[in-house]
């Protein structure tokens, strides 16, 4: 039982490496792992635009005009990118999305077959976190500037409510589902070690057209910022962060739930202010 306890003094380094990483001291674990980048952004977010109807008869409802998301609310994401190859990265991302707000409607509100009257206190949940995995390969290069292209697979976990403060009136409507998208990004590097660059992941799927038009359904998907950074010590970097995120998906579902009729029109515009902190090793 004494052997599984034992701990050679390399393995030992290498499980304190994220406590001593600001030495000059590396073990050989860390001089062989690869390049890894961690990220953590913190701001705020604006809800732009906001329209949802759920129901081919359902409202078209204005969240920022009247179900008070017309405010700014906290922002954080987290990505972790890893270099494979001298010129392949993997990029696993995490980005929280939850707006809820409580309005007195002040008109009648239908969503699917619930219609609240107007002048009920609701309760309004939008719960649409991702998490994300892409692949980025380095395709271009000069004295200053690096161009990487790649792809996204993103994993949508969404969880849309209504409900009246007093409880007798709910309506849910989630979904789970892969979204694959393409990616680019630059870095170009400025002087002193300060840089700019931009991050893309875009998607626009006309999904009538791929399945014969049996469907009307069509989604779309856009993660686009513009950052500037620069160096804070020789381990850690940090950027100010302009993020739009927005898209939506419109068309009706082959196989409602009860009380649907499948239709919804979703669509959302973000704009999100940041700092970024990115740790390397």
């Amino acid at each position: 039982m004494r052997n599984h306890l034992k701990l050679s003094s390399t393995a030992l380094s290498c499980l304190l490496v994220p406590l001593v990483s600001s030495f000059a001291y590396q073990p050989d674990c860390l001089a062989k792992a690869p390049e890894t980048v961690g990220t953590l952004e913190l701001g705020y977010s604006a809800v732009v635009s906001h329209k949802i109807q759920f129901g081919k008869n359902g409202t078209n409802f204005d969240y920022v005009k009247n179900g008070g998301q017309d405010i700014l609310v906290p922002f954080a994401r987290a990505e972790v990118a890893v270099r494979t190859t001298e010129k392949d990265r993997f990029v696993f991302l995490y980005q929280p999305l939850e707006l809820n707000t409580r309005v007195v409607v002040n008109d009648n509100l239908q969503v699917d077959d619930v219609l609240f009257a107007k002048g009920t206190p609701v309760d309004f949940k939008y719960s649409f976190p991702f998490y994300r995995f892409s692949w980025l390969r380095d395709t271009w290069a000069n004295e200053t500037t690096k161009i990487a292209l790649g792809a996204s697979l993103q994993l949508r976990n969404a969880r849309i409510e209504f409900t009246s403060v007093d409880g007798t009136q709910h309506r849910s409507n989630r979904n789970v589902g892969p979204v694959p998208i393409f990616k680019f990004q630059s870095t170009t590097q400025l002087e002193n070690g300060v840089w700019w660059g931009t991050d893309i992941d875009t998607i626009y799927v006309p999904v009538k057209y791929l399945n014969g038009g049996t469907s009307d359904v069509e989604g779309s998907f856009h993660d686009a910022s513009l950052k500037l950074g620069f160096p804070v010590v020789s381990w850690l970097d940090a950027a100010f962060v302009t993020r739009y995120i927005g898209g939506g998906a419109k068309g009706t579902n082959k196989n409602p739930t009860a009380g649907s009729s499948g239709y919804n029109n979703n669509q959302i515009h973000t704009l999100n202010f940041s700092l970024a902190l990115n740790v390397k090793n």
